[in-house]
């Protein structure tokens, strides 16, 4: 049978509105919760229940001639009657399962439906994988700048991780850079960089730097070294460390509360239709045209997609007042303390500023609505699988490339590196640097007098 939702226009210049058959419409805010199949790792097709054959067949037979009956060549074999009612019952069960199931599939995978779903399961995902790269190039200046990233992310147990490799080869720069962050399970933070000694060692014999290096070898050795020692560790941030410059961090209680808002959204299915409602009341997707493709062995369907950027704005003003969004924060404000009322704005200052958004957007969208931009959706999972976002501007000759591939509902693992320089090791060599430099800006300053 052929894929329904490969037949639902097909034409990339036309948006899909609504299907071409009569099935049930897209999901609205009285919707209780997206329909998810258990394990969208390994998407199946719903398929046709096939009716037993032996009871039928022992029925069937029931037409046949009994032993007893005289034979009578010269008469034609009368229809049996039952076989006709047991051929209509089987056509009868055959048509309610394949209409069932096609009816559920144009449902299911109706593209409205397929998106809000996804849109919802970003929202409510316990953690996320992504990886991609970013390119931005410029024609005019004959230069790029290219990024490849690879991060996770388990909100509810607050931890996370970012690895990022930097090419720049743009006007007299050019270099290449890596780093990695991370939260780990413990609670500590860690930064590293890759290629760091050899960026600062070009850089710190450039004519505008060298005249003051060379004015303090001192100081040109102490930032060498410490680059040196660093380059490719990890720096180590302890609970401690944080509390330095984060006073009220504290990861138990912030994962304790991150848990518990998700936890409780799972078994609130009112919590679910809010966020629903959100995007339902808001519709800022698009849809222009789709098709399908396999994502890392996954079923997706490909959709080309506009986005209205109002209603998108919209949508995130109708969030931020859901119990979901309210619960996370909460868990935000713990941990970073409530803001002064002296920055907090009035209802008037927010609605004004909502007003100019709303305003600039227009603006804004003319920029957006020249964006390429394709989403790929798990077609039984419903859930983001890909994206690409393809920018380019002809009278200034720049351009970008954006590509994210997905995963959902993973289970992450951030372990605490084995070996790690300590933040008060790293604060040492960086007090001895600012030293060195503020006795090199001070002898400076009486020279100048002089």
């Amino acid at each position: 049978m052929p894929d329904p939702i490969d037949n639902i226009n097909n034409d990339p210049n036309e948006a899909i509105l609504q299907d071409t058959v009569d099935t049930p419409q897209p999901i609205s805010s009285s919707y209780s919760e997206p329909i998810t199949m258990p394990d969208p790792t390994f998407p199946t097709s719903p398929t046709v229940e096939k009716a037993p054959l032996s009871p039928l067949s022992s029925i069937a037979s029931m037409g046949s001639t009994p032993n007893d009956t005289p034979f009578v060549p010269d008469e034609a074999p009368k229809k049996s009657k039952k076989k006709l009612i047991i051929g209509i019952v089987i056509a009868f069960i055959a048509v309610l399962g394949l209409g069932g199931t096609t009816a559920f599939a144009f449902y299911y995978n109706n593209p409205e439906k397929v998106v809000a779903d996804a849109l919802v399961n970003v929202v409510t995902a316990r953690t996320q994988i992504a990886n991609g790269s970013y390119v931005y190039t410029n024609t005019k200046n004959k230069g790029n700048i290219s990024l490849t990233f690879d991060s996770k992310s388990d909100t509810p147990n607050f931890k996370g991780q970012l690895e990022a490799k930097l090419k720049v080869d743009y006007d007299k720069y050019k270099f290449d850079l890596g780093g990695t962050g991370m939260l780990s399970e413990k609670g500590s933070a860690y930064l590293k960089f890759d290629g760091l000694e050899k960026i600062t060692t070009k850089y710190l014999n450039e004519p505008e730097v060298k005249v003051y290096t060379d004015q303090s070898p001192k100081l040109k050795d102490e930032i060498v070294a410490l680059v040196k020692k660093i380059d490719g560790k990890y720096v180590k941030l302890d609970k401690s460390d944080i509390q330095n410059f984060w006073k009220k961090y504290d990861h138990e209680k912030a994962s304790a509360c991150y848990t518990k808002a998700f936890d409780t959204l799972d078994k609130t299915s009112a919590q679910k239709r809010e966020i629903q409602a959100a995007y339902d009341n808001n519709k800022f997707v698009i849809i222009k045209n789709q098709g399908s493709e396999n994502i890392a062995g996954v079923d997706s369907v490909k959709y080309g997609i506009n986005v209205d950027l109002k209603k998108y704005y919209h949508a995130s003003d109708a969030f931020k007042e859901t119990t979901f969004s309210k619960s996370l924060q909460k868990c935000n404000d713990q941990l970073g303390g409530e803001e002064s009322d002296e920055y907090k704005l009035t209802e008037e200052q927010e609605k004004e500023n909502r007003k100019f958004r709303d305003e600039s957007a227009e603006e804004q969208q003319k920029e957006a609505n020249k964006t390429k931009v394709n989403i790929w959706i798990s077609r039984w999972g419903h859930q983001f699988t890909k994206t690409t976002t393809h920018y380019a501007n002809t009278k200034d000759g720049t351009k970008y490339v954006l590509d994210v591939n997905y995963k959902q509902n993973q289970l992450i693992t951030i372990k605490d590196p084995k070996d790690s320089i300590s933040m008060k090791e790293f604060q040492s060599d960086i007090d001895k640097i600012q030293a060195s430099y503020n006795a090199l800006y001070a002898g400076s300053s009486t020279t100048a007098e002089e």
